[in-house]
């Protein structure tokens, strides 16, 4: 209302049946002053601090409240400014955005609005969702629980509650993970860890619930692990720990079958533990372990093609009590505290059977193994008794195929060959085979 002089002397004439006229113009000046100490109407601030978080086939909005605002409008862009398309109404941050597809940039503003209609944009956010799942970590402690994203930053925790996906893959690219944990999770395709990714620091890796990894776990150059615990885990591709010279134990009990099993140079390793381990297709490699003492393949079956527990130095037993074939090469040589082998299963070695240099190794048990003329059988360099010696060419000669394999076996000056004397030497040597004892 305008309250000019003048314009008030023009309203005052509505005002006649007041009697004085200084009493109406008062009136009308205090009407007027009522009038405009009204509240006009306001738009609601612009919000601040808009943050995106990109997530698995996933945007996760944020924003502070905005006094007064009733809702917020979502709005979003594939170039970054606009044009903004308005894609949802909300009542609250957060909001997410599960339209957004894998490997799109998008860019977010959202504005707020109340009874006076819709206020200013917020700033520009934008994220991209993943798919495959490659973790970056962004925080000394993670807890990830909603299937995957992709962070940067330093990390010293991660703790994978759900990571639901399949086609999870888990890698650290150059943070200080410390500790790496997996729960509710059973089948991940691969897990990487190892120096060049940032695992330095990594001191534990924990699952109990994965029970399968489907292209593989490398666990690779980590020099303070100590802690590989994956006590569920039941099928892997690749089971890979070397290097990781802190390591004192490789457990996992529920593995029953891998392509290739790999454990070298974990000089501190004084027990692997796979008592479940059926068959592995391509090789097992379990060498250059200082302090390992001993080897559990219990259940071990098969091995497609190489099987090497060697330069082992204080391995005193290696368990293979199921092992029947192993298709190229079964050497555990260099092993100065093993004593005893028993392979009370073992048929066939397509090549190199090899455990020279064991300097200890008195007792060998092969009672249901052929040997092939492919063969190359070493015990040269061991302790074996005459008995075990008379075994193995026993053995050979149960095979009247055999014509050209070449067996060396030495006693060892430690525990010469006592009692009977060697057996049957000169019938394998008229067949062809090259018999070498002391």
């Amino acid at each position: 209302m305008n309250c000019d002089p003048n314009a008030l002397m023009e309203a005052a004439k509505c005002f006649k049946c007041i009697p004085r006229k200084s009493q109406r113009e008062v009136l009308i000046y205090l009407f007027c002053q009522l009038v405009n100490s009204e509240t006009p109407c306001e738009l609601p601030a612009a919000p601040g601090d808009l943050g995106v978080a990109a997530g698995f086939n996933k945007n996760t909005l944020t924003w502070p409240a905005v006094v007064g605002a009733t809702s917020y409008n979502i709005k979003r862009a594939l170039v970054t400014g606009g044009p903004y398309a308005t894609i949802d109404t909300d009542n609250a941050s957060p909001y997410v955005d599960a339209t957004a597809l894998a490997g799109t940039d998008y860019f977010y503003v959202v504005s707020a609005v109340n009874a006076c209609g819709e206020g200013a944009n917020s700033n520009q956010s934008h994220g991209i969702p993943t798919g495959d799942f490659q973790f970056t970590p962004i925080a000394q402690n993670v807890d990830w629980t909603d299937g995957g994203g992709s962070h940067t930053g330093n990390l010293a925790n991660f703790n994978a509650t759900a990571v639901k996906a399949t086609t999870t893959i888990i890698q650290f690219d150059g943070h200080a993970v410390q500790t790496v944990s997996y729960f509710g999770e059973a089948n991940l395709p691969a897990i990487t860890l190892y120096t060049s990714t940032g695992c330095n620091s990594l001191t534990s890796v924990v699952s109990p619930d994965l029970i399968s990894v489907t292209v593989g776990m490398a666990v690779f150059s980590c020099p303070v692990l100590t802690t590989l615990n994956l006590t569920s885990l039941t099928i892997g591709t690749d089971v890979v720990a070397q290097l990781t010279p802190s390591l004192a134990s490789l457990n996992l009990p529920s593995l029953t079958t891998a392509k290739n099993f790999y454990d070298n140079g974990s000089t501190n390793l004084l027990t692997i533990n796979a008592p479940a381990l059926t068959a592995v297709t391509v090789d097992v490699f379990c060498y250059g372990n200082l302090s390992l003492t001993t080897a559990n393949f219990q259940s071990l079956q098969t091995v497609g093609n190489d099987f090497y527990v060697y330069t082992n130095s204080n391995m005193t037993s290696l368990n293979v009590s199921s092992l029947v074939t192993v298709g190229h090469h079964f050497n555990g040589y260099t092993s100065p505290k093993l004593t005893t082998l028993s392979c009370p299963a073992l048929t066939g070695i397509g090549n190199e059977f090899r455990f020279e240099g064991c300097t200890l190794l008195a007792n060998v048990s092969l009672p249901v193994f052929v040997p092939k003329n492919s063969n190359s059988i070493r015990f040269d360099g061991c302790a074996l008794t005459a008995a075990s010696v008379n075994h193995i060419l026993a053995r050979c000669v149960a095979n009247p195929a055999l014509t050209v394999s070449s067996v060396l076996l030495m006693a060892g000056t430690s525990s010469a060959p006592t009692g009977q004397g060697i057996l049957d030497k000169a019938t394998l040597i008229a067949r062809g085979c090259t018999i070498t004892t002391n």
